[in-house]
């Protein structure tokens, strides 16, 4: 038996190379590779390994650029938020872009496709909303499309993301 495995550009797309390897058994728990016919299994591993360095060190790299002193409230932001959310105006990901939502009308932010729920909430983001949203978004605005994330337990975490938000008032200067 053996297995072509494909080393793929960042994009993921393209081929970019191929390598050919044979095993003793099915691929399964406990197959033994016994053969790289063409040596490419060795560049395969080794650029798959520096791709996750250097993404890493990318999506870091842009933090920081973003904000020389990343504050708690940002790091909280990014570790709970950051998945679906973007903090650049026009920047629609997932979810829509947190860049002044402080005082945004809830379903209201254009060019975003928002669930017939949060479109037909009545109420704009402040900290009062903001903080049950993050705790619960089921239970303050049911239908959302916010699946899976279910809320943000820690209260000092959504105090800090809400600290954060607040700094999100205006576009960026350039």
């Amino acid at each position: 038996m053996h297995c072509i495995c494909l080393l793929l550009t960042q994009s993921g797309h393209d081929r970019y190379a191929a390598s050919t390897f044979d095993f003793e058994k099915p691929i399964g728990i406990g197959s033994k590779v016994v053969f790289d016919r063409n040596g490419l299994g060795r560049v395969a591993v080794l650029s798959g390994i520096a791709y996750l360095v250097l993404s890493t060190f990318s999506a870091s790299e842009e933090l920081v650029s973003q904000n020389s002193d990343v504050t708690p409230g940002q790091l909280a932001f990014n570790n709970a938020c950051r998945t679906c959310h973007s903090i650049r105006e026009g920047d629609n990901r997932l979810g829509p872009h947190m860049r002044g939502i402080i005082g945004r009308k809830a379903g209201s932010l254009p060019n975003y496709s928002y669930s017939s729920a949060m479109r037909g909430a009545n109420f704009v983001w402040n900290e009062e909303n903001l903080e049950r949203f993050i705790a619960n978004p089921d239970e303050t605005v049911p239908g959302n499309n916010m699946k899976p994330y279910g809320g943000l337990a820690s209260a000092e975490s959504r105090v800090k993301v809400i600290a954060f938000l607040k700094t999100l008032t205006r576009a960026p200067t350039r």
